[in-house]
């Protein structure tokens, strides 16, 4: 058992790297109906979100599997609104611009459960536009029950650094909800690489699920190495107010802990006395604080 959990992320790291960073793109107009289901279903369910990421110049990429979609914008294009699917030079609105500003990271965000990236994508466009950054909102609901695994999440993600060049070192990874439970697994999935993208974690209500999750059981058993998230660093947020054990207080403590143990870096724990699950985004201080460390953990140029 042992042996075979360190072969499967070997495999999957090698067939990340045989990817050679190279970034296979659809040439459609991946706006247009039909391009792919879960475009058209996230269409029909937010017409007003999706037609505001296509107005503010983000572009959609089909991963190379053809399971899902993500949305990435970089600075400098916001209003082009061209949605033409990229050509594969680094900035996907295939005119040759460069961003008006220089890029300093970006902002990688795993969604809640049951939530299609054009929501997310309204809560953060701002935030981005603020920072200038790269944003990158990763479709991991496929439909009822029906989620990404979490290597494919990762290969996802990396498709879509490679899109916006992002550099080793330079990603902000943020999930709530269920996107927060997996940002455990994302961030050992990264640390395996040669050249870990995530600089900082930020964790909002979601445990880690460490007794009946297998890939977190695997870890919690070293399986993946005695500290399969040293050098990671991380936030962690939960509301005193939410009663979920899934993403109150008491889970998010047991989850700290979990992550300190096998390497992690806990550089902020926010328990929020009159906030519930969706605190954190509800009290700009908190993003700001995240945002500002993010920042100082950036490579220096």
């Amino acid at each position: 058992m042992r042996k075979s959990a360190g072969v499967l992320v070997v495999l999957f790291l090698a067939a990340v790297s045989s990817y050679g960073r190279q970034r296979v793109v659809t040439h459609n107009d991946p706006w247009r109906p039909g391009t792919h289901p879960l475009l058209d279903a996230a269409r029909r369910d937010d017409p007003r979100s999706f037609q505001n990421a296509r107005k503010s110049g983000a572009d959609l990429h089909l991963t190379t599997d053809k399971q899902t979609f993500t949305i990435e914008w970089a600075p400098g294009k916001h209003g082009n609104g061209n949605g033409n699917g990229g050509n594969g030079n680094g900035n996907g609105n295939g005119n040759g611009n460069k961003p008006s500003q220089p890029v300093t990271g970006t902002i990688v965000v795993i969604p809640p459960a049951s939530t299609y990236a054009f929501e997310v994508f309204d809560d953060w466009y701002s935030v981005a536009l603020e920072r200038g950054v790269n944003l990158v909102i990763v479709q991991t609901w496929l439909g009822a029950t029906n989620y990404l695994d979490d290597p494919t999440t990762y290969k996802a993600i990396t498709e879509s650094l490679t899109d916006v060049q992002s550099g080793a070192g330079t990603v902000l990874l943020y999930g709530n909800d269920r996107g927060a439970a997996r940002t455990y697994a994302l961030e050992a999935l990264d640390r395996q690489a040669t050249a870990p993208w995530f600089v900082l974690e930020v964790a909002v209500a979601g445990k880690a699920q460490t007794t009946t999750d297998p890939f977190y059981k695997a870890m919690t058993n070293k399986q993946l190495g005695a500290t399969p998230l040293a050098n990671s660093h991380w936030i962690t947020f939960c509301g005193m107010r939410d009663t979920n054990p899934d993403s109150g207080c008491a889970g998010m403590r047991a989850t700290t802990d979990w992550i300190k143990t096998l390497g992690g870096r806990v550089e902020l724990s926010i328990e929020d006395p009159a906030g519930g699950a969706n605190g954190f985004m509800e009290n700009p201080s908190y993003l700001q604080i995240s945002l500002n460390l993010f920042t100082s953990l950036l490579p220096k140029q």
